[in-house]
């Protein structure tokens, strides 16, 4: 694992919050210190208890009557800044990991953050008409659940907890300011899903191949890094590892799939040939069975196949007028076979588990089995 590399490599190595899907996932030898424990806000908590616990899942704002710092994400930032000053005051090279779990819901944020963005300030909703897009393409894990109430709200919650979010990461750069790091420490902020708010006809949540999916924030900076670099060709996360390995000056362990972003970084060239690949599971409640999507992306296209009795494509040019609104699938053709040719050639990885929206579920049945 890639902080096991560091550690190996005399880093301390610490990790808090939401950096693998709960501490049942974690990797021991990986680390001198995880947590990922609940938070102390009573406002969190009992969002958090709605949801999970017979809540109807339809997105909705909370706004919590706290300054937010009992939250989870409160505690976890702190405790990674102490852990900042702990080292810093050592001497001690640190590989550290700040897990954020906004903006996931439940959207739970101080009042402070939902009053930068009052409801006449967000946009109306506007989108294109799909044509040909399959029905099969657009779910989410939200999927059967009935909509916000107010989209207008629905989207103050989810700005709300990216400038909480940005609150919290401030915290640990103003930490690194003050310790004067920056000359030997670099920062990486990476998601690990998209999100959609409303669009592709009222679509909530992730799980698609769509760009709001699957296209993530990667950002770096700090040591041996260029200030204001764009990489403008599609890269991967899997890609990350043997970033940092490189730029660390470290031995990356021979087989890793991605491969090192530091050219990239450091070129004013682009890559031509670069592709960024996905998958995911979507669900047919007709005949209970799973339809497996695989996706890949080029600075020109999209194109996804998936594996249902119709073997439905889709072929979007992002960057043109009609987006991923209008299924170029069987008109432009030569795209087309580059993404067939692109996904035939591709090694994915083995499928994880089917993650189904429980709402189309059978009464009973959870959404992962």
């Amino acid at each position: 694992m890639l902080p096991e590399l560091f550690r190996e490599n005399g880093y301390f190595c610490a990790g808090a919050g939401k950096v693998h899907h709960g501490e049942n996932h974690k990797d021991d030898r990986s680390w001198d210190f995880y947590s990922d424990q609940p938070g102390k806000d009573a406002g969190e908590t009992a969002a958090i208890h709605e949801r999970y616990r017979g809540g109807n899942g339809t997105p909705k704002p909370c706004i919590l009557e706290s300054d937010g710092s009992q939250t989870r994400e409160g505690l976890n930032v702190r405790k990674i800044a102490a852990f900042i000053e702990d080292c810093a005051e050592r001497n001690q090279p640190f590989f550290l990991a700040a897990g954020f779990h906004k903006p996931h819901l439940p959207w739970t944020a101080p009042k402070r953050f939902y009053d930068l963005y009052p409801a006449e300030s967000i946009p109306a909703p506007t989108e294109p008409p799909m044509q040909n897009v399959p029905e099969v393409a657009l779910q989410t894990e939200l999927s059967g659940f009935a909509g916000p109430t107010s989209s207008t709200e629905a989207v103050r919650g989810y700005y709300a907890c990216i400038s909480f979010t940005d609150s919290n990461l401030g915290l640990l750069l103003e930490t690194l300011d003050r310790r004067n790091l920056w000359a030997n420490t670099l920062v990486v902020l990476v998601s690990d899903n998209g999100f959609h708010l409303g669009d592709h006809n009222g679509l909530w949540s992730k799980l698609t191949t769509f760009e709001n999916g699957t296209r993530v924030p990667l950002l770096m900076a700090g040591a041996g890094l260029p200030e204001g670099k764009v990489v403008q060709h599609p890269v991967e996360l899997v890609d990350i590892y043997p970033t940092l390995a490189e730029l660390a000056g470290l031995a990356a362990p021979a087989g890793l799939e991605g491969k090192s972003l530091v050219p990239a970084l450091r070129s004013k060239t682009v890559d031509p040939d670069a592709r960024a690949y996905s998958m995911i599971y979507h669900y047919d409640p007709a005949t209970r069975s799973d339809i497996l999507g695989r996706s890949v992306r080029t600075r020109e296209f999209r194109y996804t196949e998936w594996s249902n009795s119709r073997q439905d494509r889709e072929l979007y040019l992002p960057g043109g007028p009609a987006g991923e609104f209008r299924n170029l699938a069987g008109q432009a053709l030569l795209q087309q076979e580059q993404g067939a040719k692109y996904l035939s050639e591709h090694v994915f990885p083995k499928p994880g588990v089917a993650n189904r929206p429980r709402a189309l579920l059978p009464s009973g049945k959870s959404g992962k089995e």
